[in-house]
């Protein structure tokens, strides 16, 4: 069951694990965890983050760009990394119920990364797990299968500052929220392999 978050918190990062259940109310709750290099795919030239996922709502109440909300982010202005983000129903680009991971050059701007569209049902939990290897290639496993690669070799990925961020996007004005569930938050600073994110 998953509990309500009455405030804005910040994290100590002793653990790279975050596994307790919190619903975001999705217009102003978010968990910050502050800046650590094991959270930076540059510092091993490699990355895994794994998420579970339940949105409360196909149309967010606070989304941004085209019509999207992060929902687990490394992102602050000049200092973009990567996100999860899941697009809201109506949104401009018609991407209605993709679930994506994407990577990015900390000055921001366009990112790549790999993408899911199948049906998203409120109040159903999705497990993503999203892998970055030497080579950049981007794989995102849904609920233990592979489900889409990108090769984001025209990317320069760096180690920046931006805390990692659940429930929410940037700091800046305007950012979007999440609204609905999230656990099992894990990261590690290498590529999980396909045995591991089934397990």
């Amino acid at each position: 069951m998953a509990r309500n978050l009455a405030t804005t918190r910040t994290v100590v990062p002793t653990t790279v694990s975050f596994s307790n259940s919190v619903l975001f109310n999705g217009t102003s709750d978010y968990i910050t965890v502050p800046d650590n290099n094991v959270y930076s795919y540059a510092t091993n030239s490699a990355l895994s983050i794994s998420v579970w996922v339940n949105p409360a709502t196909l149309s967010q109440p606070t989304d941004e760009g085209s019509g999207y909300v992060h929902f687990l982010s490394k992102l602050d202005s000049g200092q973009n990394e990567w996100t999860f983000r899941m697009y809201s129903t109506g949104n401009s680009e018609d991407r209605n119920n993709r679930m994506s991971f994407y990577m990015f050059a900390l000055a921001g701007g366009l990112g790549d990364g790999a993408y899911v569209e199948d049906k998203v049902i409120p109040g159903e939990r999705m497990h993503f797990v999203a892998t970055v290897d030497a080579s950049k290639n981007i794989k995102l496993y849904k609920n233990g299968a592979l489900r889409d690669v990108f090769l984001a070799s025209a990317l320069t990925l760096a180690n920046g500052t931006a805390p990692v961020r659940i429930g929410r996007g940037a700091s800046s004005a305007g950012s979007s929220y999440f609204n609905g569930s999230i656990n099992g938050v894990k990261m590690w600073g290498r590529v999980l392999s396909e045995a591991e994110v089934k397990d």
